[in-house]
């Protein structure tokens, strides 16, 4: 299996990607080759995975403890295909089963090869990828290079190998060369995205020279501390990589002069050849000294990005202590934040001033560097203080900037440094502040909801501010735990002192009315402090997924994108990376619901990719909720009821909620209407869920109505309409009445329909407005309005269809074929109709005609049918060329 780190090296790639492509789906052979690391094997797989058509797929692997052995490349081909082997002639059958070891005697190379080119034409369509085709023995080379030169209509074969052999000279070739800088910057973004610093940036894009495996090794040999900002390593560790071996090695072979040289440029990671000479003035060497392993010019470069670490961290530590201090030396009138992390590193002992300069900087760090830099300086500024006290309080600041940036466990380590001398009241409050959060990420419930409230009493007479501030958070806390305790401490949050004005005080004030007093006098309350935030700029990180859920809890359809879209600018200014995948998941979500699907998909790979990348906590609510949407019935249900398992026993009510209200939209959208109501009474049945009950309340009545329990829907439309008409939202009218046309009938349905449909096509989403078309074509069919239903559901299929709600468009085109729907003959084919769009994209992605039919309750002779006109409308002959013509959405 190709990992997401290997893929992500095929950046910069489509025209290769399409040569393969032409090679593998047409037939014929190709030789890729190039340097180590340049990414074939997974350039290959790539084309292969992407490839259209049933090929089958064989894999050959050189091995260097094979190069020995004849024809042992060859066995990897022949044995997985044992009984075309066994329907060769005798002669070739004979040749080959030698070549297998299941017959004794030499076998004669002319007819093994005869017997493989026949073995692949009987089992064609199929690719034959050989990798690392350096290392084949010569025997099966031969053979391969042979069957490549003329094969058989059907059979493709592609190698890939560091330099193509003399067997394989005359065949066509792919030679792969470096990324260019703007894809190597990409990928390097992809695969550590802590590197922020545009000086080190450019360094290691030189330094890998366009290789996307010099840039992948990078993951292993730094940490985020020593990349974020541009500041150097702030400890250091063996080496152990093979290749940072091998440049350790060719380094001791210098002259001394030399290696302190290394080490010197070492330390020094934004590559300035200014200050790199400046520094090697101070120290008496000359910048000039010749090495291969160094270039100085415009920038100063190692040969490889693995070389700077790998000399750093095994040279001697008075050699790197020394060079940190020529280079705080020469930064005397530079750069603050570089001058005082070398002065840190040059330091032998407790410090004070090397401490204060480290913690002034601090801040100016975090804007470069985001929370991890700051966190960095802050503990370091920790490390070098004299005065126990004033070590634990800079301790905590620096507990708290590696709680920002999404290091929980880090964090904690720091606190209990802090806590290892006797803090005084304010301290200690706080250390009980950081250790609350820091359970409220690890171990998020009740018990932390519980532990920050009693924070917000202890601080109430030690720091009022912060009292407020800490009262918000355990309101937050008490949200996300959906256990009942909000309305708790929004009493208790009442005793705090009054506030000053802040934004954190109007949330705070805004959020206790909402769990005290209700919904209807908290609305405009929260609407103001919200909107308060967003225009002092809300870049504070604690209160962004709060605002995100008070403009769900208002139907407020622009304030839930424009909070999608900031929360995930914040988190990536404020370079707290681990908890951009949970921020890109949501967002992902909006933007699926306005029906940006090529937006949801791109962001939900960035989302997976900074995972990869940097060991952040996985987006694990999302997975369901998309499912869902999708209506894929077996995956959707299996990933419903995990994730409702797993947020029940992590005491995580929100998330269950929201799990809850998935099932609801999956089984809406499959027409199992009982499930969808027991799943959508779960998840409306707290008013105080902030966000999510609105919405869930839609799907009740919906659910209601089609299971003629008109007592359970009147009372779900009185929940919402007591919501609605305070939030005063187009989207909360538009949702109001589609549920008023739902529970209604005759001229009073109609009405409500029609005012459904035009306050959702102005300010609702894509999703909302397809399923008003949907229930209201329904409906008219229902009435025997079959034109004017077909116009409704016509609507319905597309706009489903666009925004991937697979199970709701297949509703709509059962409604359609219900309403005898047909299509008048002409000369010209014309467009795909609804039908034939949605039987088409279905076909394309390998659902047979039975599966087809089963959606759609229809035969699949009429699947058929309906296939036989795309082919005509598409001038294509077979289902096989469908993802040719009909891309993915």
């Amino acid at each position: 299996m190709i990992t997401r780190a290997r893929t992500a090296r095929l950046r910069g790639r489509d025209t290769e990607l399409r040569r393969l492509a032409t090679v593998i789906e047409g037939g014929g052979a190709l030789v890729v080759h190039g340097e180590a690391g340049l990414g074939k094997t997974a350039l290959v797989e790539r084309a292969l995975a992407d490839a259209v058509g049933p090929a089958r797929v064989v894999r050959v692997r050189g091995a260097r403890s094979e190069q020995a052995f004849a024809y042992a490349g060859l066995h990897q081909l022949l044995s997985t295909m044992p009984d075309h082997v066994e329907r060769l002639p005798v002669v070739q059958r004979r040749a080959v089963r030698r070549t297998l070891g299941l017959s004794a005697g030499a076998p004669d190379p002319g007819q093994v090869t005869r017997g493989a080119a026949a073995v692949l034409a009987a089992a064609a369509p199929v690719v034959c990828f050989v990798d690392d085709v350096q290392w084949l023995d010569d025997a099966s080379a031969r053979v391969l290079a042979a069957l490549a030169r003329e094969p058989a209509p059907g059979v493709s074969v592609v190698f890939a190998g560091r330099r193509p052999s003399r067997e394989l000279a005359w065949l066509p070739e792919l030679r792969l060369a470096g990324l260019g800088d703007e894809a190597a910057g990409a990928l390097l973004t992809a695969v550590l995205p802590d590197v922020r610093d545009e000086h080190v940036r450019r360094r290691v894009v030189a330094e890998a020279r366009g290789n996307p495996e010099a840039l992948l090794d990078l993951h292993r040999a730094l940490s985020r501390a020593e990349i974020s900002g541009g500041f150097g390593p702030a400890g250091v560790r063996p080496v152990v990589d093979p290749a940072e071996r091998e440049f350790v090695a060719a380094a001791r072979e210098l002259p001394w002069a030399t290696r302190r040289l290394l080490v010197l440029a070492s330390a020094e990671p934004t590559g300035d050849p200014v200050l790199l000479r400046r520094a090697a003035a101070v120290l008496g060497l000359d910048p000039a000294a010749p090495t291969s392993l160094l270039t100085v010019g415009e920038q100063v470069l190692f040969r490889r990005p693995l070389a700077r670490p790998a000399l750093y961290h095994s040279a001697p530590l008075t050699e790197r202590r020394q060079a940190h201090h020529a280079l705080a030396v020469a930064l005397a009138d530079g750069d603050r934040e570089q001058r005082a992390w070398h002065h840190a590193q040059a330091a032998t002992a407790p410090d004070e001033t090397v401490a204060a300069e480290l913690t002034a900087v601090s801040g100016s760090a975090r804007e470069r560097g985001g929370a991890v830099a700051a966190a960095a300086f802050l503990t370091w500024a920790a490390e070098l203080t004299p005065d126990p006290h004033r070590r634990a309080h800079r301790f905590l600041a620096a507990a708290q900037a590696k709680l920002d940036a999404g290091t929980p466990v880090s964090a904690a380590d720091l606190v209990a440094r802090a806590r290892a001398v006797p803090l005084d009241e304010p301290d200690a409050a706080r250390a009980a502040l950081l250790s609350a959060k820091i359970a409220g990420v690890t171990d998020p419930g009740p018990e932390a909801v519980t532990a920050l409230a009693a924070v917000a009493r202890r601080l109430t007479g030690v720091d009022p501010v912060l009292a407020r501030e800490t009262y918000l958070e355990a309101l937050t806390a008490a949200v996300f735990a959906g256990d009942g305790q909000a309305r708790t401490i929004a009493l208790a949050a009442k005793t705090a002192p009054p506030g000053r004005g802040s934004s954190a005080d109007l949330l705070l004030d805004a959020v206790v009315v909402r769990f005290t007093d209700g919904y209807a006098a908290a609305a405009p309350l929260l609407r103001e402090a919200a909107a308060h935030f967003r225009r002092a700029g809300a870049d504070d990180l604690r209160w962004l997924w709060l605002c995100s859920h008070i403009a769900r809890d208002l139907f407020d359809a622009e304030g839930i994108l424009f909070w999608a879209v900031h929360q995930v600018e914040v988190v990536r200014a404020a370079g707290a990376l681990p908890w951009l995948p949970r921020a890109l998941a949501y967002r992902a979500r909006v933007e699926a619901m306005l029906g940006r699907i090529e937006e949801s998909v791109a962001t939900l790979e960035e989302a997976d990719s900074i995972t990869t990348a940097t060991g952040a906590p996985p987006r694990r609510y999302i997975e369901p909720f998309l499912a869902a949407w999708r209506g894929v019935e077996e995956p959707a249900l299996d990933l419903v009821r995990a994730a409702a398992q797993r947020a029940s026993a992590s005491g995580q009510g929100l998330a269950l909620r929201v799990v809850q209200y998935s099932a609801a939209i999956l089984h809406n959208g499959l027409g199992q209407y009982r499930a969808a109501l027991a799943a959508a009474q779960e998840a409306a049945q707290d008013d105080d869920n902030l966000g999510t009950v609105g919405t869930a309340l839609v799907e009740l009545v919906e659910a209601a109505v089609r299971c003629d329990e008109p007592e359970v829907a009147a009372e779900a439309l009185s929940r919402l309409v007591e919501r609605t008409d305070v939030a005063g939202t187009e989207l909360a009218y538009g949702l109001a009445a589609r549920s008023r046309a739902l529970v209604s009938t005759g001229a009073a349905a109609e009405e409500h329909y029609r005012a459904a449909l035009a306050h959702l096509t102005v300010g609702g989403d894509a999703f909302w407005l397809a399923r008003t078309h949907l229930v209201h074509g329904e409906w008219l069919r229902r009435a025997h309005r079959r034109v004017d239903a077909r116009a409704q559901l016509r609507l319905a299929a597309d706009l489903c269809s666009r925004v991937g709600a697979d199970a709701f468009a297949a509703r709509a085109h059962r409604e359609l074929l219900a309403t005898a729907e047909t299509v008048q003959p002409s000369d010209d084919p014309g467009p795909l109709s609804t039908n034939e769009a949605f039987i088409a994209r279905l076909a394309r992605d390998g659902h047979t005609n039975r599966e087809i039919a089963a959606q759609l309750t229809v035969s699949p002779r009429t699947v058929e049918w309906h296939l036989s006109k795309v082919f005509t409308k598409l001038g294509i002959r077979s289902r096989r060329q469908l993802r040719a013509v009909l891309p993915q959405d």
